[in-house]
């Protein structure tokens, strides 16, 4: 094309693009829920603050790396109880899934008589 914007199509162009646009928006309401948690805490509602980020977390199934996302959000915030909190439940997800790993290779193991 002469003079102009080579436009050629490549394969999975649009997949991507709505891909990038629904985790734009995910993140957005994401970082609106932790702003409002925010307000919460300025105003003292601490109980609020706190089941607005348990709310979001388990809308998102509790995923480990979603308490990593929170826990860098709030760890600006003048109560470090938010972040600490966060850290040690993140922590106990991590052990409750290493032992509910472990817990099914015993299980699959094959048992030997004795």
């Amino acid at each position: 094309m002469k003079g102009g914007t080579n436009w050629a199509w490549k394969p999975g162009t649009r997949r991507k693009r709505t891909a990038e646009k629904e985790r734009q928006a995910d993140e957005k309401q994401s970082d609106s829920v932790v702003t409002e948690a925010y307000g919460q805490v300025r105003v003292g509602a601490h109980q609020n603050a706190w089941a607005l980020l348990q709310s979001w977390l388990a809308s998102r199934g509790h995923a480990p790396e979603d308490y990593l996302w929170v826990r860098e959000k709030v760890v600006a915030w003048p109560d470090a109880r938010y972040a600490d909190r966060l850290t040690e439940e993140y922590v106990d997800r991590l052990s409750g899934s290493e032992a509910r790993r472990r817990g099914a290779r015993r299980r699959a193991r094959p048992l030997t008589s004795g």
